[in-house]
């Protein structure tokens, strides 16, 4: 154990020795670092009473630290932790606003924090922190009908109808007066029709009655005919028996 090592970056080495001899030898760095980073400021966009949500803080000048680094900066208001900002993101002259806080008066602290452990605090701030009013939200008012729209509307309405049932009157008598004239037609066409169906059965009854006479003469004279063929076959028959 050693102790009472300066700051500043050392090297253990060691080397093991048993009844084969030295063995090789093992390095293992490390630092020691009891420095506090330097010191650096911070304040606030706003001062005295804040009205917005949260602070923001400006950092006015940036803290270092020559052995171990820099790792973090810690925001505490009241005592209790807030916020943890990565050095990287932060240059002289940034901001960060921290989040939302409940309104009333409070301390605020940043502390640089190096990678040892070791830390350095700005110059706390106080604040009072008022939330901002809540907007006033103005009533809608619906516009008021006038009186005389719902006569105009009641009356607009009437006209509708009365035109539709117009309408649907002057369709009803087209349509009887189409059929009134389709029933006309087809009567005078089925008079014409049998007038002339009369007029051609008059003209051809008796030609057609001759031409079936003349064929059923013909039939009958054919008939005597098989009937004669009938009887000679059947005397040959006679004949060969």
């Amino acid at each position: 154990t050693y102790s009472d090592v300066d700051d500043g970056v050392w090297y253990f080495h060691i080397k093991l020795q048993n009844e084969k001899g030295w063995g090789a030898t093992a390095h293992f760095k490390f630092q020691v670092d009891t420095v506090a980073p330097t010191a650096f400021a911070v304040s606030l966009s706003q001062t005295g009473v804040i009205t917005a949500e949260a602070p923001t803080i400006i950092f006015n000048s940036l803290s270092s630290d020559a052995l171990s680094g820099l790792d973090h900066y810690s925001v505490k208001i009241d005592g209790a932790e807030v916020a943890k900002i990565d050095t990287a993101t932060i240059t002289k002259g940034s901001t960060y606003t921290l989040p939302k806080e409940t309104s009333g008066t409070k301390t605020l602290v940043v502390e640089a924090v190096d990678r040892a452990g070791n830390t350095v605090s700005a110059v706390p701030l106080t604040f009072t922190l008022e939330a901002p009013a809540a907007p006033i939200e103005q009533p809608v008012v619906a516009p008021q009908a006038s009186s005389f729209e719902p006569f105009l509307s009641d009356a607009l309405n009437v006209l509708i109808h009365a035109i539709l049932y117009v309408l649907l009157g002057l369709l009803g008598i087209f349509l009887l007066i189409a059929s009134v004239f389709t029933v006309f037609m087809l009567q005078k066409h089925i008079r014409a029709d049998w007038a002339l169906y009369w007029k051609h059965r008059q003209k051809t009854h008796p030609k057609v009655i001759k031409d079936l006479r003349r064929l059923q003469g013909d039939i009958h004279a054919l008939s005597r005919k098989l009937e004669a063929i009938d009887r000679e076959v059947e005397r040959q028959i006679g004949k060969l028996s």
